[in-house]
């Protein structure tokens, strides 16, 4: 088998899902379908190039092909499935006591909502919604299994250390490590919020999560348009986002668009297209940050390498934690939020992280669990406990195979995070703690972006790091803002 057109044809495959997904986001696709772009690649879904390639797969340059391929092959197999689960959901009306709305908008009325029983209400129609696919979501769920199976892999956790060459146990048991030495504080810390949000600490619930990070309460009401901060964030590091080729910054206001920040990598690095809908919500410019630093570095991908412009989810998770910590930065609080206090800000903001890396491994060790042995419709209750330990909230398991990615993919964000953290430490020793308005930041950034997004263990070389697996620079940065990690006695 050809390396280069086979590289060729999975960057092709790539854009074709973005594509896809960016025309749904921006409102100009009535549905999101997969099918017809795995559809478009039969030569990809066969399962005979899989044991062609399988034993050349520990090459580093063979190992992103591999992956690619059978992630296309397995989430291609599933397409039809889940292409019909996801157009009757979202074209789903729920309703609740005086009112119905779409189930796609649930997310967005519960963070607009900040009366906590309307909220309850309206997830609790989401849930019924959700329990009534789950015979729909098993099904396909098994298909995937069989899928992994007919193409040589004995297990879940066998199967995504072949693709990415990492020992999943000894990653989860490092970030087993963080969350429980994290455990006392968080919970300590986590208090404050919850109450100020009108939450009892003891009776958090999913969604007072989502209205906790996501909701226009209490923080979020001094917090300028996401757009004007990432729009100033990057023409002051000398990264304008208009004067990007390549990259085409949707970001204004639509109707038909759809919530949240959508990176479409059509054509790496020729076509990246960075869609977004204004939201006043604190969590706003993390997501907005986050996005934009995926497009931009995408845009400076190499351009002659198919190969390096397929992406690695735990790459793109370290440049979006690389970005998001700007949210929790003093020196870019002063800059660009003059309003807002920055001690405060920057603890709610590391408290976030800190959050978000608890919640990842809560679902990085169920995603484990609900593949492995067992009846996975038996493992639903497992769901509310992995992620009320990591969270303190109860999840309630109408979620457990919605909220569950494929392929362990939380596991490799938690990655992610991991390398972000040695970045940017790198990034503070040499430019400074101001290192986002440097130019010489700008600089060295283009030249990791040029690396390619492929490959974790590249990315890391390029930066100079040893150990990207290594979780104390991410524990040291959370407790230089939040305190020294207290074990929770419980």
């Amino acid at each position: 088998m050809e390396l280069m057109p086979l590289a060729a044809e999975l960057a092709d495959l790539q854009g074709a899902l973005h594509e896809a997904a960016g025309e749904y986001a921006a409102g100009r696709a009535e549905d999101l379908r997969t099918t017809f772009a795995y559809g478009a690649h039969p030569l990809l879904m066969r399962a005979e190039e899989v044991a062609e390639l399988r034993p050349r797969a520990d090459d580093p340059q063979v190992r992103p092909l591999f992956a690619h391929l059978v992630r296309a092959q397995i989430a291609g197999g599933c397409a039809p499935g889940l292409d019909r689960i996801r157009m009757e959901l979202h074209g789903e009306r729920l309703k609740g006591l005086e009112d119905k709305w779409f189930f796609a908008d649930t997310r967005e009325r519960i963070t607009a909502e900040c009366n906590r029983k309307q909220r309850k209400l309206l997830d609790q129609a989401w849930r019924r919604a959700l329990a009534r696919h789950e015979p729909d979501y098993l099904k396909v769920l098994e298909q995937s299994h069989t899928l992994m199976v007919d193409r040589g892999f004995t297990g879940y956790t066998a199967m995504c250390q072949a693709l990415y060459g990492v020992d999943v146990a000894a990653l989860l048991e490092e970030a087993d490590g963080l969350a429980e030495d994290s455990a006392g504080t968080f919970g300590a810390l986590m208090a404050e919020p919850l109450r100020a949000a009108g939450v009892f600490p003891e009776d958090a619930r999913y969604h007072d999560m989502v209205y906790l990070w996501g909701g226009a309460w209490g923080p979020a009401r001094g917090i300028p348009d996401a757009a004007e901060l990432v729009g100033a964030t990057f023409r002051e590091l000398g990264l304008a986002l208009d004067a990007i080729p390549g990259l085409t910054a949707d970001l204004g206001a639509r109707e038909g668009k759809l919530p949240g920040v959508t990176v479409a990598a059509v054509r790496v690095p020729q076509d990246v297209r960075l869609i977004a809908r204004p939201e006043a919500t604190w969590i706003a410019p993390v997501e907005w940050l986050s996005g934009a630093a995926v497009a931009v570095g995408l845009a400076h991908a190499p351009a002659d390498e198919p190969s390096k412009a397929l992406i690695d989810p735990a790459v793109r998770a370290c440049w979006q934690a690389v970005f998001a910590s700007l949210y929790g930065n003093p020196e870019w609080i002063r800059r660009h939020l003059p309003k807002t206090e920055a001690q405060p800000q920057t603890r709610l903001f590391h408290l976030w992280w800190l959050y978000e890396v608890r919640r990842l491994h809560g679902m990085a060790g169920f995603a484990r669990y609900l593949h492995g042995p067992g009846e996975p419709m038996d493992k639903a209750d497992a769901f509310e406990h992995y992620l009320h330990k990591a969270t303190g909230a109860r999840f309630e398991r109408d979620h457990y195979l919605a909220d569950t990615r494929w392929f362990l993919e939380d596991l490799f964000t938690l990655r992610g995070h991991f390398l972000a953290a040695q970045i940017l430490t790198g990034l503070e020793e040499e430019f400074g703690t101001a290192w986002f308005a440097d130019p010489g930041a700008a600089t060295r950034l283009r030249a990791l972006w040029g690396a390619g997004w492929h490959r974790f263990e590249a990315l890391a070389e390029a930066a100079g790091i040893d150990e990207p697996d290594d979780i104390w620079p991410l524990t040291e940065r959370l407790e230089a803002v939040l305190g020294e990690f207290e074990e929770d006695d419980a």
